[in-house]
């Protein structure tokens, strides 16, 4: 079963429209946001208890909260670029669609 590469672009972006639409891609998005808060604001917690510890410059550090909130928004924004690009792009089109159900083609 050949196809034309428009139509597999166009299975392509009917399959991520409905990926889209699916709450697992938006529990993973907010994961990755939530993971890279909480990850960035406990370093630079620790980075600023260590530079106290050892009586170092705090100030190259700066504060936990904000910075975890620019480096979240920041990886969320990266994310939902590549999606989009993905999405409008339509994927590669030398490679085949696979949908996750099976037809008339497909083997038992």
């Amino acid at each position: 079963m050949t196809t034309t590469p428009k139509a597999r672009r166009i299975a392509y972006r009917k399959q991520a429209r409905a990926d889209l639409c699916r709450p697992g891609f938006w529990l993973f998005a907010a994961s990755l946001y939530g993971i890279t808060f909480v990850s960035v604001a406990l370093l630079t917690f620790a980075g600023s208890v260590v530079a106290y510890l050892f009586h170092s410059s705090a100030d190259a550090f700066g504060e936990p909260l904000p910075t975890a909130f620019w480096w979240a928004n920041l990886i969320e924004v990266f994310f939902l670029i590549a999606i989009t690009v993905l999405y409008v792009w339509g994927g590669i089109s030398g490679i085949p669609f696979r949908p996750s159900h099976k037809d008339e083609h497909d083997q038992a």
